[in-house]
């Protein structure tokens, strides 16, 4: 991906999803080591890796990373929803290595229909936030979830 002639046209990476990746990873470290305190932290430094790896290594592209989300309590005893990984390392960290976080939100529209949104601001039950150069004009605080419109208001 980094350097490969087939990559050349490649502008944006998805990583579907960072949940899926870290139950695999936890799995194999649990069968390798049968201390599951020193499994769950070697699956944290694992993931720590691959994330930054793929955020800092890819220059010129868009990395999208989707995770399940959870219910979690973050150090101060606060409950919110954000990504659902094994352990308590990663779920509170993972939110601050990006420049974009959103959370997929469902509902129903005032005609009952259901309707799905991105959040872009942290409400304090969901995380989300959006960093922005600055002067730029803040995104609106829920926006279809659509990534080429998302990316077009964030890049413009």
């Amino acid at each position: 991906l980094i350097s490969s002639d087939e990559a050349r046209g490649i502008n944006c990476v998805a990583l579907d999803s960072l949940s899926e990746m870290a139950d695999f990873c936890l799995a194999e470290e649990l069968e390798a080591n049968k201390d599951g305190r020193k499994a769950y932290g070697a699956m944290a430094n694992r993931m720590q890796g691959v994330v930054k790896s793929f955020r800092d290594y890819l220059p010129g592209r868009d990395v999208i990373m989707t995770s399940r989300q959870a219910r979690i309590q973050d150090e101060a005893g606060r409950l919110h929803y954000g990504p659902d990984l094994p352990g308590k390392q990663l779920d509170t960290k993972l939110p601050y290595w990006f420049d974009a976080v959103l959370a997929l939100q469902v509902g129903k529209a005032e005609d009952e229909s259901v309707r799905r949104v991105f959040q872009t601001f942290n409400c304090g039950s969901y995380l989300a936030s959006v960093r922005l150069p600055y002067g730029k004009p803040a995104l609106p605080p829920f926006m279809e979830p659509n990534l080429a419109n998302f990316f077009q208001a964030v890049l413009d």
